[in-house]
């Protein structure tokens, strides 16, 4: 594991093997481990946001699970083929939820999120253990969520919602939920993998191209200053 600076966002970056390392210590230490799967985009916006840094720098575990991502920060594919992958941490993440048998509750903004995280993790395996999936509304009570998360007692939450929805309910599972770990995802970047259309590829081309511009421009402020 390394420590890296993002645009001032400070993230621990994990090899494969050290990422399920932790993940196995989240699934065994009776508290509410949170991760999240980072994007350009959500750098990007971190750098700008300090609501955005904060909520990344608590999360216990940043995954930079995008092979082009990696590359735009200048961080070597270690391991070469298997590991240096996309989508390789969640793919093993479902793996080893399924042979422990741990039930999973997903949480959406949308049907069509809904629709895509369930078809993600059925060609991972079509063995996991579903305990509920709740597509979220703005009007709802972030109270009705947590009591049926309550209700349904998952081991593992899996997430695509709004940032400052998504925060808030991880920040108020810490203190009510029994779950072991709640996996984050961006919305707008799991809407541009289920769409895959030309001008979503070209918009995620883009936001790693804003990433690694604003990069430079950091580390030329930090030299100058």
């Amino acid at each position: 594991m390394q420590t890296i600076n993002v645009l001032g966002v400070t993230l621990r970056n994990y090899s494969l093997k050290e990422a399920m390392a932790q993940t196995d210590s989240f699934l065994r230490n009776g508290a509410l481990n949170t991760i999240v799967n980072l994007s350009a985009d959500m750098l990007v916006e971190a750098g700008k946001d300090e609501s955005y840094r904060q909520f990344l720098e608590e999360a216990d575990m940043t995954v930079l699970d995008d092979r082009e991502t990696r590359a735009a920060l200048g961080l070597s594919l270690k391991g070469h083929g298997h590991e240096a992958e996309s989508g390789i941490y969640f793919k093993e993440f479902i793996r080893r939820n399924v042979r422990e048998h741990n039930t999973v509750y997903l949480l959406t903004e949308t049907a069509e999120q809904m629709q895509w995280l369930k078809q993600e993790i059925a060609e991972v395996s079509p063995k996991i253990s579903f305990v509920g999936n709740h597509v979220y509304t703005a009007e709802e009570k972030l109270e009705t969520i947590m009591n049926d998360l309550n209700e349904a007692a998952p081991r593992v939450i899996l997430s695509v919602l709004p940032f400052t929805v998504q925060s808030q309910l991880m920040r108020e599972g810490r203190k009510y939920l029994n779950a072991e770990v709640w996996f984050a995802f961006r919305p707008e970047e799991i809407l541009k993998k289920s769409r895959d259309t030309l001008t979503d590829r070209l918009r995620t081309k883009h936001s790693r191209r804003m990433l690694s511009r604003q990069l430079l421009q950091y580390e030329k402020t930090s030299t100058e200053d």
